[in-house]
């Protein structure tokens, strides 16, 4: 896919998060339908919907992944990358229906009176969990289209915005903009702001060694000076230095990945890097 390091590190970071929230919820409805199993009823029916919602959460998180890494990157999905998304969904569907058909410790979808496997159930779990990839490439489409009309919004949002000048950092002197007798709009992009002292508290209250701490915390120090100077190729230069370098320790934390590259793409907006 054709995605920014720093987006795909991010995406695998969300899908992590939402691969152990599906694993918790797993374990609780499973128990939930075993606790409902009878000898006369093995409610076979309710264990393939079991399987089916896992499925279902797990490639919606898998798509809201991508999709936010998308954002990340301000690209779109294209066909060539929805082609490879669709693909790692049904790779997902084919070891889930593996594993639920060929389990040797299971006894989910055993008779319960000789043990042994129900005739054709294996394929109507097969041809249920194949209209599951239906459903994923609806989803993904609809993703797809929405991200599209979010970007137009934006852009149509930014195109009105009139004749303005954004200033990221402080303004430490009066500005003048085009000729005499003009009507100039400035703001003051606190946002710039917020994300310095947001890298400041999400490193601060990290799990990083000490001196990766420190490290960090004098890269973000730096890049906020930067800020305050004339943007030549130099201090952009030296920006995207420290920004890889902030990125780097980011990464070897995962308390931090999924909150701390947001935070880092928007301070490079700054610089343009």
């Amino acid at each position: 896919m054709k995605l920014s390091d720093d987006a795909r590190k991010y995406a695998e970071a969300l899908m992590s998060k939402r691969h152990h929230e599906i694993a918790l919820w797993a374990e609780e409805d499973q128990r939930r339908v075993r606790g409902l199993r009878t000898q006369s009823n093995p409610q076979f029916g309710l264990m393939i919907s079991h399987h089916e919602e896992s499925i279902r959460r797990s490639f919606k998180g898998m798509i809201n992944s991508y999709v936010e890494a998308y954002k990340m990157d301000g690209a779109l999905i294209d066909d060539e990358d929805n082609t490879e998304l669709i693909e790692m969904i049904r790779s997902m569907i084919n070891s889930r229906l593996h594993h639920v058909t060929h389990s040797v410790t299971s006894r989910d979808f055993l008779n319960p009176y000789t043990g042994e496997k129900v005739p054709n159930l294996d394929s109507e779990i097969g041809g249920r969990f194949d209209r599951l990839l239906g459903e994923a490439a609806i989803e993904l489409n609809l993703a797809r289209n929405q991200l599209v009309m979010e970007y137009k919004t934006k852009e149509e949002s930014q195109s009105n915005a009139g004749n303005q000048i954004n200033i990221y950092g402080p303004n430490l002197g009066p500005i003048q903009q085009g000729g005499r007798g003009n009507v100039q709009i400035v703001n003051i992009d606190a946002e710039f702001e917020t994300k310095i002292q947001e890298a400041f508290d999400l490193v601060e209250n990290s799990t990083l060694a000490p001196v990766q701490k420190l490290k960090a915390i004098n890269d973000i120090r730096t890049v906020h000076e930067l800020s305050r100077l004339e943007k030549s190729p130099e201090v952009r230069e030296e920006a995207r230095t420290r920004l890889d370098d902030l990125t780097s320790i980011i990464s070897l934390s995962a308390d931090l990945v999924s909150l701390g590259i947001p935070v880092v793409q928007i301070i490079r907006g700054c610089f343009g890097v």
